[in-house]
């Protein structure tokens, strides 16, 4: 993983800590989790960029819904500090005190709507989890799972690691060459150029069924009877009442519009190949 290839690529006075298990997740998401958010802290959130990060005080309000209590003095200005500072640290030791605390958040959101992954310590993530959804009670907040977070990934688009992507794929057999900076030289350029040029790997692409089948990870792609690779992931969209798949296919299967078919349990299903997102 991530670890492993750091620790092998570390100069003189590097130090590197693993910390994961110190932290735990939490996503808040949809339309109205930056009117939720803005409640527990003195950051503008709405000058969070997408795909970018700060350090939040959080400050449960009191009563539940009123506006927050004073900032402490210990965390007073971090998030304001490192909102608009790209060199910002990873989050500090927290200071608790009577539900007050401080931790990174990133504004990712993992659902196509705005949404914000918050990473408290691990010790604190269940009060920190129970002010959120009390205070959003007048919003209608409620906790989800991961396959309705699943769903609305996959309608957006959105790859999941480990099932569509697991290590092994380049960016180009991801859909995901928008992420490469080509002028500058870095770790893999030759093989990934390399690949580029002989323009044979598997390409990541929509799968829109034809009729009520529901594709599943590992279903198998057919073109004209030749299987042409795997579904990675799919399930009914609940927003366009037919099923929907991410699937890993050849060159020839990849333009948008091609007819394929998919292998359910023995039967085929007809699919076409649409443009990404769903929705």
């Amino acid at each position: 993983g991530v670890v492993s290839w750091l620790k092998n690529h570390m100069t003189e006075g590097v130090r590197l800590a693993d910390r994961t298990l110190e932290f735990l997740c939490l996503a808040v998401q949809g339309p109205r989790a930056p009117e939720l958010l803005q409640r527990f802290t003195s950051v503008d959130l709405s000058r969070l960029k997408p795909f970018s990060g700060a350090v939040l005080d959080f400050v449960p309000p009191a009563p539940w819904g009123a506006a927050p209590r004073a900032v402490p003095p210990e965390i007073e200005g971090w998030g304001r500090t490192h909102a608009t500072d790209p060199s910002m640290p990873h989050a500090r030791e927290p200071t608790v005190s009577d539900g007050r605390t401080a931790f990174l958040a990133t504004r990712t959101g993992y659902t196509g709507e705005a949404g914000f992954e918050l990473f408290p310590t691990a010790a604190e993530s269940l009060g920190v989890w129970e002010a959120i959804l009390k205070s959003g009670e007048d919003l209608g907040i409620r906790p989800i799972g991961l396959g309705a977070r699943d769903t609305l990934r996959l309608e957006k688009g959105y790859l999941l690691s480990g099932q569509d992507f697991n290590g092994h794929q380049t960016p180009l057999e991801v859909n995901s060459e928008w992420l490469v900076k080509w002028d500058h030289d870095f770790v893999g350029r030759d093989a990934l150029e390399r690949q580029r040029s002989r323009d044979d790997y598997q390409r990541l692409v929509g799968i829109l069924m034809e009729d009520r089948g529901i594709p599943r990870h590992g279903h198998r792609i057919l073109l004209r009877g030749a299987e042409v690779g795997p579904v990675t992931s799919g399930t009914m969209s609940p927003s366009l009442r037919v099923g929907i798949a991410l699937a890993s296919v050849n060159k020839a299967a990849s333009a948008i519009g091609t007819t394929l078919d998919v292998d359910i349990r023995g039967t085929l299903h007809p699919a076409r190949v649409v443009k990404l997102p769903f929705l």
